[in-house]
């Protein structure tokens, strides 16, 4: 499977491999990092077969880690940074890996004493020993029937089981794809965990091409919403997401708009209407059904889905992929004809292995081919049901046991059922899966109590996300005194109650406060419900963890608090999440005592302030703030109300609060538009106060000088609607001649009426846009009336790459300057995925790469970066 990058390397060596937000490697890049860290990884043991886990963030560096590995001749274990650290423990003790490679922030999921664990932010000095121009250390033999992969799935006894996967199960499908056409030209989305058998498929198939893969981040993949909206952003030209993307209709138009050439779509039941209702809606590219298990490499079959489905009300899984061998066998063994309902048992070149350590599994799963063209070949069973239609084609129809598919990822209810039970007061338990509200299959668990034990559900689902990946928590858990039992001693599924409307304590204990009662208002909205109680769960009541980013994101809006999702599993009750919030708004400093604002602790560490633009508000920080990932502490300057001040004034005022508050370590001044004219006053004054030399930052900043002017107040009322209907996210052409000069009350109005599902819509007054348009006036007037001083201190300025004039008045006014320019507008710069390269220039000025190991920031990670990042960056945003 390396071979693939080598050669790209060799025939296309300046097209990009892959991309994480700013980072990126092109084949040569990725051909020449991977060859230093194999040969680090042999010199560390690595050989033939050997197991190397990688315990990384979905990124640049783990895409190159896997390279790596196989170069060395081993075989990776993908560890997802987000199981528990009991789950990984598990997979490890399993594996029996020579060498996890992991990093600083993450090593402390894994124990040192059970594996030898390599730093990846702290090898990089012995990385560049084999980069010193000595010959290249020797890198084994690899043959197509080595081992490649090994993936961990739900397992039936409890724990999870790993398939084998070899170089030629992958290798065989994504060389020569009988089910997509992929060129160099291509992008593949990175979507899927690093641990699912989705991810490896999306990696080698970008790779296999010479195309680029292009990294999701984890917030964008988790919500649908987010997911369309990046993989139209970044001209993602192929993805393979669920079939839940597909049948959820809002999407459609998005999707249609997106320059997608294939979207491949399976793991789960997809809805034929839905289907039909994509293609019908104009989707321009090609819909492809995908179907197999991870035994069988990925999947195994397809439909090119051409016209919306017929006479038959499921989207056929189509035929065989490349090297793939399908068939339909009854008990017997023996083949069915057409519409006669049968296990599929899967042959061909590409079948896995065998499980990890388990012969006896092997043997009952992988059993020998009664049809083989050669001694040896094997069949793998799959437990799954389907037919042929008169065509040939297949149908899949179910599972013959009780494995059952939940978002996508294959679960085994017996697992969820030996956690359930070790937990202390169980006695008996029950995993079974049942359609939510809005049509999803979400897990459900029972447990009946031992005698004068007291659990709740809550205590359970807090204790199975300590041990569980969070796809096997159950979405509810109904506490039962006993589980109903037929007559033969066997659970009654049909007496399992179906979980309440409202979980916890089921008191129905009234709401209290004006937390909780805000709060409800927005459960009522994302789970569409109508009576809310204190003690209610989120999840008992529907919610599922696509529900509980949207419903999170909407609490945070309303109360400028985060609230990390992990949280909501341990508390999910009203009153839980209430009190976290009242928590974070106590902790927050009190608005009265001035303008500055503590957005993000970090213990004795680096410091940013951040600087409102003309609008007053900090909120347009919001992603910047997190795509620095807790790497400084973050204070912020909010105006509140006007007072006329000047610039100059107001940026001394504000360096009397900051000094007052007394940052540790190194301050970065920073700001976005007119925040970055005050920031620069700011640092200014400072240098005139004590010799002070603060770096500055500036994103998008134009030089007021560079056009002074008065301001009319018919021009700020414009630009004061351009900027909000941006920042609200509303469509432009709402923005009409005629609503620049309607009454405030009509455009409230209008923005409601173009968003009409919005709560923080229609929350708006037309008293609160007055107050925000007096105190823009000011600041808008202020910024106009500014002439900037000269600054000896280290300044950039981050702008856009449709103003290339924007630098050379600053340039005439910085002792130390330097430009970085973005392919964004000036309201996209400070929004994903573009708002990853501020922050890396951010963190730049902190003194914070080499610190933090972040060495990908650079556009190729080779030892003679390439001058072109500019272009680069334009093309793969």
């Amino acid at each position: 499977m390396h071979d693939f990058v080598a050669r790209h390397a060799r025939s296309t060596p300046d097209t990009i491999a892959v991309c994480s937000g700013p980072s990126w490697l092109t084949y040569r890049g990725l051909d020449r990092r991977s060859d230093q860290l194999a040969a680090l990884l042999r010199r560390l043991g690595v050989g033939l077969e050997s197991v190397v886990g990688v315990c990384l963030e979905r990124s640049v560096d783990f895409v190159a880690v896997v390279v790596a590995v196989l170069k060395a001749g081993g075989a990776y274990l993908p560890l997802d940074v987000g199981y528990p650290a009991q789950r990984l423990g598990a997979m490890v003790e399993d594996a029996a890996p020579v060498v996890v490679v992991t990093d600083s922030a993450h090593a402390g999921l894994l124990d040192p004493g059970a594996v030898q664990l390599l730093l990846l932010d702290r090898m990089d000095a012995e990385v560049a020993q084999d980069a010193d121009g000595t010959a290249p250390r020797a890198l084994p033999v690899v043959h197509p029937d080595n081992l490649a992969v090994l993936l961990f799935t739900s397992g039936s006894t409890g724990r999870p089981k790993g398939v084998c996967l070899t170089h030629r199960a992958i290798a065989e499908m994504v060389g020569q794809p009988n089910y997509a056409m992929l060129g160099p030209a291509d992008r593949m989305a990175q979507i899927a965990s690093p641990s699912f058998d989705a991810a490896v498929f999306e990696t080698w198939s970008a790779l296999a091409r010479g195309g680029g893969l292009v990294i999701l981040r984890q917030d964008e993949v988790a919500d649908p919403d987010a997911l369309v909206a990046a993989i139209a952003d970044r001209a993602v030209t192929i993805a393979a997401p669920t079939s839940a993307l597909v049948n959820q209709k809002r999407h459609h138009q998005a999707l249609a708009a997106a320059p997608m050439r294939f979207l491949l779509f399976g793991g789960e039941s997809v809805n034929a209407e839905a289907v039909r209702a994509l293609l019908d809606g104009g989707f321009p590219g090609h819909l492809v059904h995908i179907y197999g298990p991870t035994e069988a490499a990925m999947f195994a079959t397809f439909e090119v889905v051409v016209r919306p489905p017929g006479q038959h009300k499921r989207v056929p899984i189509g035929r065989p992929v490349r090297a793939s061998e399908p068939y339909l066998l009854d008990g017997r063994l023996r083949p069915v004809p057409a519409d006669i309902p049968a296990q599929i048992v899967i042959g061909g070149s590409r079948l896995a292995r065998c499980y990890l350590g388990s012969p006896r599994s092997t043997a009952e799963r992988f059993r020998p081919n009664p049809f083989a063209h050669r001694p040896g070949e094997r069949v793998y069973h799959t437990g799954d049901l389907a037919r042929f239609l008169p065509d040939g084609r297949l149908e899949f129809l179910g599972r013959m046991d009780r494995q059952v598919k939940v978002s996508g990822v294959r679960i085994e209810p017996a697992e969820v059922e030996a956690a359930l039970l070790a937990l202390p007061g169980v006695a008996a338990v029950a995993v079974r899966a049942r359609p939510a509200a809005d049509g999803r299959l979400v897990l459900v668990g029972y447990a009946a109590r031992e005698p004068d034990a007291e659990i709740t559900s809550s205590q359970v689902r807090a204790a199975l996300a300590g041990s569980l990946p969070a796809h096997l928590v159950p979405s509810a858990v109904v506490v039962l005194d006993r589980l109903p039992l037929t007559a033969n001693g066997k659970v009654d599924d049909a007496a399992l109650p179906v979980p309440a409307a409202r979980g916890g304590a089921g008191t129905g204990r009234r709401l209290e406060g004006e937390t909780q009662l805000r709060i409800a208002e927005v459960w009522r909205e994302v789970l569409g419900t109508e009576e809310v109680f204190a003690d209610d769960e989120f999840f008992a009541l529907g919610g599922h963890s696509l529900l509980a980013f949207t419903m999170l994101a909407a609490v945070s809006a309303d109360f400028g608090v985060d609230v990390p999702i992990g949280h909501l599993v341990a508390s999910p009750t009203l009153a839980d999440l209430a009190d976290l919030v009242d928590v974070a708004r106590a902790q927050a400093p009190d608005a009265a005592r001035g303008d500055l604002r503590l957005l993000r602790k970090h213990p004795a560490g680096p410091t940013l302030v951040l600087v409102h633009p003309v609008g007053g508000s900090v909120f347009a920080y919001l992603p910047l703030i997190e795509a620095l990932h807790g790497t400084c502490a973050v204070l912020a300057f909010e105006a509140v109300r006007p007072t006329g001040e000047t610039v100059s004034r107001l940026a001394a005022r504000y360096l009397d609060e900051l000094l007052a508050a007394r940052p540790d370590g190194v301050v970065v001044l920073a700001g976005w538009s007119m925040g970055g004219v005050i920031a620069q006053e700011m640092a200014v004054r400072w240098e005139e106060r004590d010799g002070t030399r603060a770096p500055v930052v500036m994103i998008d900043t134009e030089n007021p000088a560079s056009e002074p002017r008065p301001v009319d107040r018919g021009e700020a009322r414009t630009v004061f609607l351009r900027d909000l209907f941006s920042s609200l996210g509303l469509p432009s052409d709402q923005l009409t001649a005629d609503l620049l000069t309607a009454s405030w009350a009509d455009v409230v109005a209008s923005m409601t009426r173009a968003r009409p599902d919005d709560a923080s819509l229609r929350l708006l007054t037309e008293t609160d846009l007055l107050t925000r348009f007096q105190l823009f006036v000011w600041l808008y007037e202020a910024f106009h009336q500014h002439t900037p001083a000269p600054y000896a201190g280290p300044t950039h300025l981050v702008r856009t790459v449709g103003h290339p004039s924007m630098a050379s008045p600053w340039a005439e006014l910085c002792g130390t300057f330097d430009v970085l320019a973005l392919p964004a507008d000036h309201y996209t710069i400070l929004r994903p995925p573009i708002v990853a390269a501020v922050a890396a220039r951010i963190k730049d000025a902190l003194g914070h790469v080499g610190s933090t190991g972040d060495q990908s920031l650079s556009s190729d990670a080779d030892p003679d970066p390439d001058p072109d990042t500019e272009r680069r960056g334009e093309q793969w945003r």
